[in-house]
This record gives structure tokens, sequence and C-alpha cells, in this order.
């Protein structure tokens, strides 16, 4: 049994199926034999209709899928903790980043010798270096769980461009150190510090992205009464169970 995990809809008398072609959802409410009333089958095609606009859409339980499937909740109720736990990790990560900013960068003043460098990049300084670069890898993670979980190209295209130049601010005092221009020493502490300061936003800002798509998730299922997680066993694990029971039946035999 895998860790996979499905959001089946299960509300009463709707049915809710994803067609080969584009996964449409088709949704079906069993309405009262019109033996006593004639206009009962208009109002329960109307009921009908209405119920499968308010169902979410073939993506979004698609995307809530792949959601589930990644993070590997247990439960209904490990889907709170979750969020909790994630939630207040980032909280303390990005607190630090914010400390460790203010006492290495900030308070040191752009006059110190640990703060003296100027990027090939637009004549930018070292200190504002150190608030650009947590700033575009945050954004550059937001665009890749959008591309990720939205399954589009571009997102992730950007995102990928913001985090080769978080790598290239990070790196370039090291390297330009190496190649004679500036002292190693000084250039390493500030390459440090830059790659603490990226990877931890980058840190904090995946588990505040992991939050809120659980919080996202937990919010569909609690918009449609019935919708419910329940495990999915994968097909190759389908296949070894299979297998294995193949052959104890030729041992028995």
């Amino acid at each position: 049994m895998t860790g996979a995990r499905a959001l089946r809809g299960m509300d009463e008398g709707v049915e809710m199926n994803y067609a080969d072609n584009g996964g449409s959802i088709g949704g079906g409410i069993s309405s009262p034999s019109t033996t006593e009333h004639g206009n009962q089958g208009a109002s329960g095609a109307s009921i009908t209709a209405e119920a499968v606009a308010l169902l979410p859409t073939a993506e979004q339980f698609e995307i809530a899928e792949s959601i589930l499937a990644r993070l590997n909740p247990s439960s209904k109720k490990d889907i709170g903790s979750m969020i909790h736990r994630r939630g207040q990790i980032a909280g303390l990560v990005l607190a630090s980043l914010v400390l460790f900013w203010w006492l290495s960068v900030l308070n040191l003043g752009s006059e110190h010798e640990y703060n003296q460098y100027t990027s090939q990049v637009n004549s930018l300084s070292f200190s504002t270096v150190a608030w650009l670069l947590p700033i575009l890898v945050f954004f550059g993670s937001l665009l890749n769980a959008a591309g990720r979980n939205l399954g589009k190209p571009a997102p992730s295209l950007f995102a990928g461009v913001f985090f080769l130049v978080c790598i290239f601010f990070a790196a370039e005092p090291v390297a330009r150190a190496l190649f004679g221009d500036g002292d190693i020493g000084v250039s390493g502490s500030q390459s440090v510090r830059l790659l603490i300061l990226g990877c931890g936003t980058f840190y904090s800002a995946k588990l505040f992205i992991e939050s809120y798509l659980l919080d996202w998730v937990k919010k569909l299922e609690e918009s449609i009464h019935g919708i419910e997680i329940s495990e999915i066993q994968d097909n190759s694990e389908e296949m070894d169970a299979q297998s294995s029971g193949n052959d104890e039946a030729q041992v028995y035999e």
C-alpha cells in the first residue's frame, strides 16, 4: 500500500466520473419518479445541473491528488497537524533569517569591510544583494510550485531563471576572489551569508507553500459534503501482490 491518496466525491446520489478525453466530470443525482408529479423530471434535471455546477473541476481534483500523493498525509486529522507544523517551522526559519540579516548585514553597515562589494549586475552593493536575493528565491519558489502543481511550463521556466540569478549572486564574491579580485576571507564570508539567506528562504518558502496547498486541499474537501481521503494502491504494488499470491498458490499446489 502506497502513501498516495485521492479525493473521491461521495455525496448522496451524486456520481463524479472522469472521462478519458480531458478528465471531464459527469454528475448525476437520482430523482424521484414522475408517476405522481409530472414536473418532477424537469426539477430533477435542474437539481442535477446545479449540483454538477457546484462540484470541483477535474483539474482541481487532479491537483489535489498530486498534492496528497507528494505530501503523503496519513488521514484527515493529519492534514491539520501538517498545516500547523509546516506553518510554524516556516515562521521560525523566516524570523531567524531576518535576525541573521539584521546582525550580519544591516548592523555592520554598508561601509564595513565585510560588506564592501559591488556586483557585476548593475553595480549592486552587497547590502542590496543581501535583501534582493531572498526575495528572488521566494518568488522563484512560488513560480516553481505553480509550475509543478498546475503542470505549466512558463512558471517553471521563470523559476529556473530566478534560481540561476540567485546562484550567481551567491557565488560571485568568492568566484571573483579566486580570480584575484578581492580577499578570499572577506569574499567567502559574503558568499556564505548569501547562501544562508538564500537556502533558508527556500526552505521557509517550501514549508509555507506546502502548508498553503494542504489548506487548499482541506477547504476543497470541506466544500462538498462527503468528499474524503482514501488510499490508492499503486499499480506496480498491485502487480507484485498478485504475483506473490500466484507464487504462494503454486507452492500449495
